[in-house]
């Protein structure tokens, strides 16, 4: 549902597929008949950019609606935080139903499966783990200018976090869900964050 709501990126897809598909039993073709002349246009044809970027913001949650992340609000009441796990299983289902597009027989599913995660580089199997927190708090909404750092460690004392204790973890998303909801995602597993503000904002006076 969440590429039919995208007509550009469905129809993208839609017509990346014919044409891989078809470039693919030409190739197949080729491959049967022997001698085979080496040729430049023999590569397969990629994914458009735009249409793989999306792929990827979606395994990093982007475009999911609040209510699949939350789906109750009294699990994130006001002023609170919440850490969560990205569940590599749910977002294999997730892309492999919008990659569906174009997909009718049992042959499609398997060569759908490859493709994606040949194109994408994102596989059931991945071993990178994603973890991060919600946070919903008017914080949110009074200081635009948040910054958040993930540690790999739980730390001693969270009134005086030293950057030392543990290691500092890629933050590979950071967005608004609402007006007062930050959801960030960080690769490995946070036990400690840090919210501040940025330093070069903060002056006497």
């Amino acid at each position: 549902m969440l590429t039919l709501q995208n007509s550009s990126i469905a129809t993208s897809l839609y017509n990346w597929k014919r044409a891989f598909s078809q470039r693919l039993k030409q190739l197949e073709s080729i491959f049967l008949n022997l001698p085979l002349s080496p040729k430049h246009s023999d590569a397969l044809i990629d994914l458009p950019l735009y249409v793989l970027q999306w792929f990827r913001d979606l395994a990093l949650l982007k475009g999911i609606p609040f209510n699949y992340l939350v789906p109750d609000e009294k699990l994130l009441p006001s002023e609170s935080i919440r850490f969560f796990c990205v569940d590599p299983l749910w977002v294999h289902c997730l892309l492999d139903g919008a990659f569906s597009i174009g997909r009718v027989t049992g042959a499609d599913v398997t060569e759908d499966s490859v493709t994606r995660s040949r194109e994408s580089g994102i596989t059931r199997d991945s071993e990178e783990k994603l973890t991060g927190i919600i946070m919903r708090s008017q914080v949110v909404a009074g200081w635009p200018g948040l910054l958040v750092d993930g540690y790999d460690t739980a730390v001693a004392d969270a009134d005086s976090i030293d950057s030392t204790e543990g290691n500092l973890l890629p933050l590979v998303r950071m967005d608004k869900l609402a007006k007062d909801v930050l959801i960030c995602i960080f690769k490995g597993e946070v036990k400690t964050v840090d919210i501040h503000q940025n330093p070069k904002l903060c002056t006497l006076g």
